[in-house]
């Protein structure tokens, strides 16, 4: 059933898989298709067309400045160091994080010690969570986070968000 639903998405009927006849001309596009399903389809129907692919000019998505608690963050409570490293591993450990547009997600909470996503956006967002991550650890790197100081802190992203470390989350 999942390799019928393929070849109908591609456009090639499955006459011409069979028969080798194709019922129309179809168009394959090697990026998408895995090499080997590509090669079958194009000794079974060689009237085919490649498709190539161009630079969309996506614009490049960048981290940015980061804010430390203390002087740039009024009230902010610091997180726990070691369940802020337990949050960060089980983000790389995930695959994406959600986070409804302009609200804001906690995405890892454990002892109190919260990684948030904060996202700017008038739509939702699911970006990596082991890219989050990176950020975290950018925070507390950047906020000088040591056993005797908490981590806590927010690293922006050009795309429309911010990660966040606190404390005092109720996980």
């Amino acid at each position: 059933m999942q390799f019928t639903n393929l070849i109908l998405f591609l456009g090639v009927s499955l006459t011409t898989l069979v028969t080798g006849t194709p019922t129309s001309t179809a168009q394959y596009n090697s990026t998408h298709v895995p090499a080997h399903l590509f090669k079958e389809l194009i000794l079974k129907n060689t009237n085919y067309t490649t498709i190539s692919a161009t630079n969309s000019g996506l614009e490049t998505r960048a981290k940015a400045e980061i804010q430390c608690c203390g002087a740039e963050l009024q009230g902010w409570t610091g997180a726990d160091l070691t369940a802020t490293m337990k949050n960060i591993g089980h983000l790389k450990g995930s695959g994406t994080c959600l986070s409804s547009g302009g609200f804001c997600a906690r995405i890892a909470c454990q002892n109190n010690a919260a990684i948030w996503l904060c996202n700017f956006k008038d739509y939702d967002m699911a970006p990596s969570c082991p890219y989050l991550a990176e950020y975290a650890l950018d925070i507390m790197t950047g906020c000088g986070a040591r056993s005797f100081y908490p981590a806590c802190g927010q690293r922006y992203d050009t795309d429309g968000y911010e990660v966040r470390i606190t404390g005092g989350a109720k996980c």
